[in-house]
């Protein structure tokens, strides 16, 4: 945590992503919303070489310091009137100390180097993060063992990009040692879990990332990629829409295919849909005939 003081009062803010609780990390990302596109290009544009950082310029300049007092209002606790009183240098020197990595991973991609965490506690109870394992190569295996219920709803959870699902994420894929997936059960546990930092939900996040590289060098025409490419493809159509697929639209088979490995039920995914794939093209060549 960085503290400083403002008017013989001492405030602190995080710096880093394990003293960010997700709830905070919630509040910063609506800000990080509502900034105008030429400030939101200047962050995204921090990673790369200096020469080509976006500068912030003309009204602007106002836009970026009024972001950086609601958000150290928002994650120090420090009064906006107390800040607003402040000199706009000091405002935009500790917005730029303190959140710059956050906000840039909001807009673009996560900053976040891996701990290799297996577990955590939270509200008394320790949850478990999913192993990861190897494959016949030698590779690593991310979240090896889930199976494809938990592979989908924690996939759709992550394509909203939405931090207030944060918890629900971390729900579907930690449980106590031994646990089984339960959909509400998850929903009930994710209500009382705003404080996890985000370091945690990061973890998780980082190894379905993983996994999702993983499956997309297995089986790349199904992301949408030529050859191993990483293009991802329009695909319309949610995990869960993909897991009643594989169960023919059937509700009788439905649980055989939420309890499958999730590796499997890829597996099985990709060769169904490489059937139904030749199986228009047999029509569409046979047509008129």
């Amino acid at each position: 945590m960085f503290s400083f003081a403002i008017d013989h009062e001492t405030y602190s803010c995080p710096t880093r992503w394990q003293e960010l609780p997700v709830s905070d990390a919630v509040k910063l990302q609506a800000l990080v919303k509502e900034l105008p596109d030429a400030v939101a290009d200047h962050f995204r544009s921090l990673v790369g070489p200096a020469e080509e950082v976006t500068p912030v310029q003309g009204d602007d300049v106002g836009a970026l310091l009024d972001f950086w007092r609601k958000a150290l209002h928002a994650l120090s606790g420090c009064p906006l009137p107390v800040l607003d009183k402040t000199a706009d240098t000091d405002v935009h020197a500790l917005g730029e100390h303190c959140l710059t990595l956050f906000v840039f991973s909001l807009l673009a991609a996560p900053l976040y180097h891996p701990e290799g965490i297996e577990a955590f506690n939270t509200n008394g109870e320790r949850l478990v993060i999913p192993a990861t394992g190897t494959d016949a190569l030698g590779n690593a295996v991310p979240l090896e063992r889930i199976t494809a219920k938990e592979f989908c709803d924690a996939s759709d959870i992550t394509a909203t990009g939405d931090l207030t699902l944060a918890p629900l994420l971390l729900a579907v894929l930690c449980r106590p040692d031994g646990e089984p997936y339960d959909e509400e059960g998850a929903k009930t546990r994710a209500r009382k879990m705003g404080d996890v930092p985000m370091s945690i939900y990061l973890e998780v996040y980082t190894r379905l990332m993983e996994m999702h590289a993983y499956l997309r060098g297995e089986f790349p025409k199904l992301y949408g990629s030529d050859k191993g490419g990483d293009k991802s493809s329009d695909d319309p159509y949610t995990w869960s829409d993909k897991l009643l697929f594989v169960a023919d639209d059937k509700p009788s088979e439905l649980p055989y295919a939420e309890g499958l490995n999730a590796y499997e039920f890829v597996r099985i995914l990709d060769a169904k849909l490489k059937r139904e794939k030749q199986k228009w093209e047999i029509v569409a060549a046979t047509r008129g005939f």
